[in-house]
């Protein structure tokens, strides 16, 4: 069985070296589910930042992620897949607080 999936692409008017911080060794952010604890791919040349998402309820989820240039700034291109318990509606929720972050 696959995930239905969509590709969310941003742009940032930053490079990516500047787009995101480590917060004492680990890093969190705040998501609509609550703070989250994200664990990316190793650095690398490729702009792969692949990355694990652990909920606050322990369950972990695998989301791909690119990010290269764009002029002076960045493009960020990011996978998300439906769970199997996600609602149409859900699913578009999740699609736009993507977007949001």
């Amino acid at each position: 069985m696959t995930f239905k999936s969509v590709h969310i692409s941003v742009s940032i008017d930053r490079p990516a070296r500047e787009s995101i911080k480590n917060v004492d060794g680990d890093w969190i952010a705040e998501s609509p589910m609550g703070r989250i604890k994200v664990k990316f791919a190793d650095k690398n040349k490729f702009g792969v930042l692949d990355h694990d998402v652990t909920l606050p309820s322990g369950v972990k989820f695998y989301n791909p992620m690119r990010v290269f240039p764009n002029n002076d700034g960045s493009e960020l291109i990011f996978t998300l897949y439906r769970q199997p318990d996600m609602s149409d509606q859900m699913f578009a929720e999740d699609a736009d607080a993507v977007t949001r972050t």
